[in-house]
């Protein structure tokens, strides 16, 4: 019966939104209200009263008052356990759509705080006690889909010390999430290069000569074997020693920049994938690389251009 009026108590009061990544919340920040348990003590509060009102019984009369006093002990003590908390968000400087999203949460105040839950997006709820007035969490935020998102809002509220009231407060930092693609990652030696001298911002005729990595080259060190890698690859006499799936990664003696340009013919997820899984790789192997987007050109050779452009597929 209660859950409708929650739900529009919720809707009404959830819509307040910080101006940064951390607040300590005051008493303004904070709603009350009596939940189910909390309506049965206050009709057994008026019910005893209009009884021993009508029969004049003193006992019944002061059983009024310690009822009454513990409903606002409940109110007060409930305000006063959220009041003074600060909360601060850290989010990951990018998210894949392929994967759960969490951000970094971090609670802090002075005094200990008892019975404190966190509802989350999914409706899942945590429950803490910081006797120590501390702690770090990872909540989940959920599935988000390939896009540049506002941190969902969280719900902090407490019961303490009684149960039958509840304070609670929103969570609404102004923080965004990018939530690339899902990648689609292939081998290294998959991804065409560009020329031999590497190509910066100011060249003009970007594909003119594209050369597909070459596997007639240098022996470079073994690497970890990868799905997609070519069996023939595998240092099978390693294998048999120590049981270790390393691969012998042949790579051409003149080559550029990796080239991450889809094909026309892709769908539009599809190629944004490709690009995506293309970065990855990149990444992981420290190489420098070159996108093309929307005839747009990124020239990634630092984890800050690389941002830039894992945003841009985000937000595509």
């Amino acid at each position: 019966m209660l859950a409708p009026v929650q739900a529009f108590v919720d809707r009404l009061t959830g819509k307040r939104l910080w101006s940064g990544h951390s607040k300590t919340l005051r008493q303004k920040d904070l709603f009350i209200l009596p939940n189910r348990f909390g309506v049965y003590v206050g009709f057994l509060v008026f019910a005893s009263f209009a009884m021993g009102y009508r029969v004049q019984n003193n006992f019944i009369l002061l059983g009024v008052i310690f009822l009454f006093l513990i409903y606002m002990l409940s109110l007060i003590a409930s305000v006063r356990n959220l009041q003074g908390l600060s909360f601060s968000f850290r989010t990951a400087p990018y998210y894949l759509a392929s994967e759960t999203q969490h951000v970094m949460l971090s609670l802090q105040r002075t005094d200990p705080v008892y019975n404190l839950e966190l509802q989350l997006p999914s409706d899942e709820k945590i429950i803490l006690n910081l006797p120590k007035g501390q702690a770090e969490i990872r909540p989940n935020i959920g599935s988000l889909p390939r896009g540049v998102h506002n941190v969902p809002a969280l719900k902090v509220q407490t019961r303490f010390p009684f149960g039958i009231v509840r304070s609670w407060g929103w969570l609404s930092p102004s923080l965004t999430m990018t939530v690339c693609p899902t990648p689609d990652s292939r081998p290294l030696t998959e991804y065409p290069r560009t020329t031999q001298t590497p190509i910066t911002d100011g060249a003009e005729d970007l594909f003119s000569k594209t050369t597909p990595q070459s596997e007639d080259g240098l022996l470079q060190d073994p690497r970890t074997f990868e799905d997609g890698d070519l069996p023939s690859r595998i240092d099978w006499k390693r294998f048999a020693a120590t049981r270790e799936l390393l691969t012998r990664d042949f790579s051409a003696t003149n080559t550029g920049d990796v080239l991450l340009q889809a094909s026309v013919d892709m769908e539009k997820e599809a190629a944004l994938s490709y690009l995506c899984g293309g970065l990855l790789v990149c990444a992981n192997h420290q190489e420098n690389a070159i996108m093309v987007l929307n005839n747009r050109r990124f020239i990634i050779q630092n984890d800050t251009q690389r941002l830039e452009a894992l945003h841009a597929l985000a937000s595509a």
